[in-house]
């Protein structure tokens, strides 16, 4: 996602707030529950997966987004082998 330099600057202004960190345990919240098949989503059945999917994918490209700012991301370790 490509930010303007006047919203880089508005956003980094709100990950700095107390109301940018509420923001971003809302925002971690929402993805478990829009991610929870048992939630009903209000679109076609036949999309509802691929819905589901795109819109937690940009909930947490918004959540590690704001955590960067804050100084607060720690990158996930890959435990892979």
């Amino acid at each position: 996602m490509k930010l303007t330099p006047r919203q880089q600057k508005k956003l980094n202004a709100l990950a700095h707030s107390s109301y940018g960190t509420f923001l971003i345990e809302y925002v971690e919240l929402m993805k478990g529950d829009i991610a929870d098949v048992r939630n009903t989503v209000n679109v076609k059945p036949e999309i509802a997966n691929e819905v589901r999917l795109a819109t937690v994918d940009l909930l947490e490209e918004f959540a590690v987004q704001l955590k960067k700012l804050a100084g607060t991301y720690e990158r996930p370790e890959d435990s892979w082998e």
